[in-house]
């Protein structure tokens, strides 16, 4: 029987991390395409600490580092990149019962959408697009959560690099990508995963569903959390032009 691969225990991670806990962004868009991204999440320490385990057992050192979710890897991943500047980060510990949670607070301003692309297992933001309309609005999309395609690649990198070693190549069946659900099924029950975007102009249209919805320049998108496990979603909204005398800002 073939192992699990360890690109495989580092992608649950990244979407158990998205999902172990309550998941809340805002992304706050200006009319020249910069603006500011608050990301709030509560991580279940329990289940980082099992994920870690799994990753441990079949992967390597460079693995678990993808597995720290604290103030000084989370600086590490961020600081120095062109066009982004963290504004706030917050880490703090508290406990519930038994149960001992991390609350993670993070603000980032960035000057442009390609400065806000980041990954990794405790922070996951994907290419997306904002773009200029002919009536002086904008149009958004964005792709959130993982599909089967994003874990095939995540698996083909580490395939690669395996294949450089000399190591035996162990591609991803069915069945590893079945038991990757239900495991992650197991770990996001009673999960919530929320976008909000504010757009410079009031929202025309948007691919909302209850129980999100839209507000002016403000829309909402809420989901279980393993729906963005069981496939990726694509968010889109199209906003009119700014009111006037507000600029670029």
């Amino acid at each position: 029987m073939s192992r699990t691969p360890s690109r495989l225990a580092a992608c649950l991670a990244a979407t158990l991390l998205a999902g172990c806990i309550d998941y809340s962004e805002t992304l706050e868009m200006r009319a020249d395409g910069s603006g500011t991204l608050t990301i709030r999440q509560t991580i279940d320490l329990s289940v980082l600490e099992n994920v870690k385990k799994l990753a441990s057992s079949r992967g390597k050192k460079a693995d678990l580092e993808l597995l720290d979710v604290d103030e000084a890897a989370i600086r590490k991943a961020l600081e120095g990149r062109a066009g982004l500047t963290i504004r706030s980060l917050a880490v703090a510990d508290r406990t519930e019962g038994e149960t001992t949670l991390r609350d993670v607070d993070l603000v980032v301003e960035f000057d442009r959408p390609e400065s806000l692309v980041f990954g990794d297992a405790s922070l996951l933001v994907r290419p997306f697009a904002f773009e200029s309309t002919e009536d002086g609005g904008h149009r958004y999309a964005r792709q959130v959560g993982i599909s089967a395609t994003d874990i095939q690649r995540l698996i083909d990198r580490d395939e690669a690099r395996k294949a450089e070693r000399g190591e035996v190549p162990q591609p991803l069946d069915e069945k590893q990508l079945a038991g990757f659900r239900t495991l992650a099924a197991a770990f996001l029950a009673n999960r919530t995963a929320v976008f909000e975007l504010h757009t410079p102009g009031p929202i025309a249209n948007a691919n909302v569903e209850a129980p999100g919805g839209v507000e002016g320049s403000v829309a909402t998108w809420r989901f279980d959390a393993f729906d963005l496990v069981a496939d990726s979603r694509t968010l889109e909204a199209v906003s009119g032009a700014p009111p006037t005398g507000t600029g670029d800002r």
